[in-house]
């Protein structure tokens, strides 16, 4: 197994533990995406005993994602829609998931508009309260006719 496969085989782990649990949607998803890197109908078995040994304690995902050395934007992007499958497969988004898909994107040194689509977008507070006082006002006086 090359390094390159083993940091994407380990930045998808986390992504499957990003929010403290690994759920079998998650790991299989995982494999699934991994024999698809690799091009093979199984994945490897060197590969998932990699998968098997991952320890999410001591994992540093922006480290990982650093020593990937992607330059090419549609690279960077491949492995943030990887990531984002792996933590849509159990159907629940967490901010968890979603900052773990941020961090490494920002290891990546993507512009955040080149993964919105993939993140949650929160809203500031200011932002709230300026979309409740526009909701909040009264409407125009009605006209003589």
């Amino acid at each position: 197994m090359s390094m390159r496969n083993e940091l994407i085989a380990d930045l998808l782990m986390g992504a499957a533990f990003a929010d403290n649990r690994l759920d079998g949607r998650e790991y299989a998803a995982v494999k699934k995406l991994l024999a698809e890197v690799v091009d093979a109908e199984e994945l490897p078995a060197d590969m998932e005993a990699r998968l098997k040994a991952f320890n999410n304690k001591t994992f540093d995902p922006a480290g990982a994602a650093k020593s990937l050395m992607l330059t090419e934007d549609t690279e960077k992007r491949k492995l943030i829609e990887l990531i984002a499958a792996v933590t849509e497969a159990d159907e629940v988004l967490d901010f968890d998931e979603d900052a773990y898909l941020k961090q490494v994107a920002e290891a990546l040194e993507m512009p955040k508009e080149a993964y919105a689509d993939l993140s949650i977008e929160i809203l500031s507070v200011e932002n709230l309260q300026d979309a409740g006082s526009k909701l909040l006002e009264p409407p125009p006086p009605p006209t003589d006719k």
